[in-house]
């Protein structure tokens, strides 16, 4: 079984070919700065064209990317994301796991925190990342997947139709995802 492992609703699509995946597990919902943001991704996600393949943790967001004094939110997020993904671990058995890539992709710390876990807990399965740019990686093991454009389309009108993209407006990801087969 392949599964995904993400941050946030949209990054499924914003890093990763969805449609390649099982399994796709969402980890944040709400947040604290957004009061409606769990409503609206709620939304968007039973609009989602792979809603059957969708698991969510629906861990409340820390809020720390943005506010470094929100250190104890972070923690809880950290023990729920740690807990969540042990029971992940004991229902299925996952021959690929992607998820973020260590630095975060643009340095989100939710997305570190991820990895970070997913690499701790699922340490010997196979784990890929995404490689954001080719000029910063030197890894041979490189998997290459094309990338449905119509479907992230399909799905980012969704997302942005239910208030709950988060990401540039006039994002258009490559054709071709490129992966590396991080190191446990």
């Amino acid at each position: 079984m392949k599964a995904l492992i993400v941050a946030h609703p949209d990054d499924e699509i914003i890093w990763f070919p969805a449609k390649y995946f099982d399994l796709i597990v969402i980890a944040f919902l709400a947040r604290h700065d957004r009061p409606h943001a769990a409503q609206f991704r709620r939304f968007a996600l039973n609009e989602h064209p792979l809603n059957d393949r969708l698991l969510l943790l629906e861990i409340d967001e820390s809020g720390y990317w943005k506010d470094k004094k929100r250190q104890e939110q972070f923690i809880d997020a950290k023990t729920s994301l740690y807990h969540s993904l042990l029971e992940l671990k004991s229902k299925y058995s996952f021959t690929e796991i992607f998820t973020h890539n260590s630095v975060g992709e643009y340095g989100h710390d939710d997305h570190i925190l991820v990895h970070d876990l997913v690499k701790e807990i699922f340490s010997k399965t196979k784990i890929y990342c995404p490689i954001i740019s080719d000029n910063n990686h030197n890894n041979t093991n490189i998997l290459s997947i094309n990338n449905d454009i119509d479907f992230y389309n399909k799905a980012k009108d969704i997302y942005i139709k239910n208030k709950a993209w988060t990401w540039k407006i006039d994002y258009v990801p490559p054709k071709e995802l490129k992966f590396y087969l991080s190191e446990n």
